[in-house]
């Protein structure tokens, strides 16, 4: 016992404890992410279940400010009815279909009430000289009801090489779905979330837009990765447990890597 008591054994005791610290903190932290997934999972699979209300009702009084109740909305199936407003549509890059580049088409929808919600209408094929409206993707005129599911507005992002959306002027290609952004260049009151499109009443009379899918209700891969930084910090303790038996017992090969003194 008196080996292990050893001035550079006992560093390298302390060593080993905080890596294994470490470790399970990490496996701690996924668990966590974990729990918070799952409630996130659930509360969304709920509102997927819910029948669908008008955009106007559940949007009332809110705006891009109101957080927290803008995130009790996201996914909660809507409808909206009015009437497209295709020249002011703008294209959202990045988006790709069964391995096909491509863009989004984020249109104004202009209710009755005066409002407009933008609509995610689906996917369109890339092509460099593109500028909306699509004209291979024009929605039918008259008035249209909508169904879907409510979308969260996403901010302009702040990193140094992130991909931000012009500060000023008109934009007819984006990057980020930014309500507070492109709203502003739509002249009107435009609601503080998107409608992402499932269904439309008359339908499309063209191939596209492709509607987009709806995200995946799952819980991430947060569980897996606690089960791999547990498994980590035992094989380092089973290890470390190793060695120190073999160094007890007087190992030469374990002695000759870690001479004491």
């Amino acid at each position: 016992m008196r080996t292990l008591l050893r001035p550079r054994l006992l560093v390298l005791h302390v060593l080993v404890l905080l890596i294994v610290a470490m470790l399970l903190s990490l496996g701690r932290w996924q668990v966590d992410r974990f729990g918070e997934a799952r409630v996130r999972t659930e509360a969304f699979t709920s509102r997927v279940a819910m029948e669908p209300e008008p955009v106007s009702d559940l949007l009332a009084g809110l705006t891009l400010d109101d957080t927290p109740a803008l995130a009790d909305l996201e996914l909660r199936r809507a409808t909206a009815t009015g009437v497209w407003r295709p020249d002011d549509e703008v294209l959202q890059r990045g988006r790709s279909l069964n391995g096909q580049s491509g863009f989004h088409v984020l249109t104004p929808l202009d209710l009755a009430d005066g409002s407009t919600v933008v609509v995610r209408r689906g996917w369109i094929p890339f092509d460099n000289d593109l500028v909306p409206p699509a004209p291979d993707a024009l929605p039918p005129t008259g008035e249209v009801l909508v169904e879907g599911f409510l979308e969260r507005s996403i901010p302009q992002p702040t990193g140094r090489v992130a991909q931000r959306d012009p500060d000023q002027g008109e934009l007819d290609v984006v990057f980020n779905a930014d309500l507070s952004r492109i709203g502003a260049q739509m002249g009107a009151e435009v609601r503080p979330m998107l409608l992402h499109l499932e269904s439309m009443t008359p339908a499309q009379a063209g191939p596209l837009p492709v509607p987009a899918d709806r995200p995946v209700l799952d819980n991430g891969p947060h569980l897996n990765y606690a089960i791999q930084w547990f498994s980590f910090a035992t094989i380092a303790v089973g290890m470390y447990a190793l060695w120190l038996r073999r160094r007890v017992r007087g190992d030469e090969r374990a002695i000759s890597r870690f001479p004491t003194s």
